[in-house]
């Protein structure tokens, strides 16, 4: 978050090609840094490596940051504004997983990437394409960057990822004037969403319960859903919201006293 304090007061249609450019511009780097990028140890959490380039490719993530901005400087309060979001972001989704797959699902393509994974059955490929790369494009052939697979980072992915979010921002804001009721419960997780997201990244941990299987989305979804549900109707903060809201407060309040008067 430090790092979208340069970009506070930029404009949204800034942002936004800024967020568009750096989909491209973003998994390039992340390729060209990953040559040389040292691995830095962190005890208990992976490697540096991990948080910038991998698992959590924060370098490519910056274009999420970035877009989230911009539609924060949007009048989201007009229909127009969501209906903008749902065409121009439903479009872009289908036409960057198209194109993914014109590129790679062809014979040469796919025979290419299956030797790069030390194999040559195209199954356990498709596999690997379906499930997602975690965050890592195995090195070798150049077709890995028009993937489109799940948490691979690169610019197929963050186009259908970011498109897919425009979507569904445009459809909610439909929906809460359309159901205001009940879109408040459902919204609860979202105003929580530092302690939302934290629960939600413990949690899948090796340490942690229910153990990571295919039914754990439908259990995080319900779970987190309905503390969020609970939260929003008791009129309270998550607790992480809470602490950062206590600090930020007491913090402006420090530096009111210690600015001179004019």
């Amino acid at each position: 978050m430090v790092l979208m304090i340069p970009f506070l007061g930029w404009r949204p249609r800034n942002l936004a090609i800024l967020a568009g450019t750096w989909v491209v511009a973003g998994p390039l780097l992340t390729v060209w840094v990953s040559t040389w990028w040292p691995t830095w140890t962190v005890t208990g959490w992976g490697t540096a490596t991990d948080h910038l380039l991998g698992i959590y490719p924060l370098l490519v993530w910056l274009t999420y940051f970035w877009a989230g901005l911009a539609i924060g400087r949007c009048d989201l309060r007009k229909t127009s504004t969501a209906l903008w979001l749902i065409g121009v972001g439903a479009t872009s989704a289908v036409a960057a997983v198209v194109i993914s797959d014109r590129l790679v699902m062809r014979t040469p393509v796919l025979r290419a990437l299956a030797e790069d994974l030390g194999s040559t059955d195209l199954g356990y490929l498709h596999m690997r394409l379906n499930w997602g790369l975690d965050g890592f494009i195995p090195g070798g052939s150049n077709w890995w960057l028009a993937i489109s697979s799940p948490h691979s980072g690169t610019p197929f992915d963050l186009a259908t990822t970011l498109a897919s979010a425009l979507a569904v921002i445009g459809v909610c804001l439909v929906a809460a004037r359309a159901l205001p009721r009940s879109v408040a419960l459902l919204s609860g997780a979202g105003a929580m969403s530092l302690t939302t997201y934290s629960l939600h990244a413990t949690a899948l941990s090796k340490w942690a319960w229910p153990p990571v299987e295919t039914r754990s989305f439908w259990i995080h979804l319900a779970f987190f859903g309905g503390v969020g549900a609970v939260f929003r109707l008791a009129g309270l903060k998550g607790p992480l919201e809470w602490i950062v809201s206590l600090i930020s407060t007491r913090a402006t309040a420090a530096a009111r006293r210690f600015t001179p008067p004019n």
